[in-house]
């Protein structure tokens, strides 16, 4: 008796979705289209800006617990605030934190956007 081919079913593609690589389009919508150029460029700049907050945050952490939490070191890029440079303990406690949360929120902003899930509005005024 001879045994079915398991990869017979995979090449007609009866167990996977069907996509139309050739034209850069997958389920009916290209994936750098106009519309979608904002939104890649977006999630670019955003996503690099996320990583960076989050590096620091975390450096920060790690230097901070190895000196037992001595903020009279400054460690970490220099933040501004109202002009003025912001102090080890403040940016620490809420200037690192607040950059983390909001470039994470945009970045998960930007990925649902992508994702179909946020509807995006390109050319509105139109």
């Amino acid at each position: 008796m001879r045994q079915p081919q398991l990869w017979g079913a995979m090449e007609k593609n009866t167990y996977l979705p069907v996509h139309n690589l050739e034209d850069g389009d997958v389920d009916g919508e290209a994936w750098l289209s106009e519309d979608r150029f904002q939104l890649w460029f977006g999630l670019c700049v955003v996503a690099g800006l996320c990583a960076y907050c989050w590096y620091w945050c975390i450096r920060s952490i790690i230097f901070y617990r190895t000196n037992g939490f001595d903020f009279g070191k400054d460690f970490g890029p220099k933040v501004h605030v109202g002009g003025f440079l912001a102090p080890p303990k403040a940016k620490f406690f809420i200037a690192m934190p607040f950059a983390v949360a909001v470039s994470s929120f945009l970045t998960i902003f930007f990925v649902l956007g992508l994702m179909g899930i946020i509807k995006h509005c390109a050319d509105c005024g139109r």
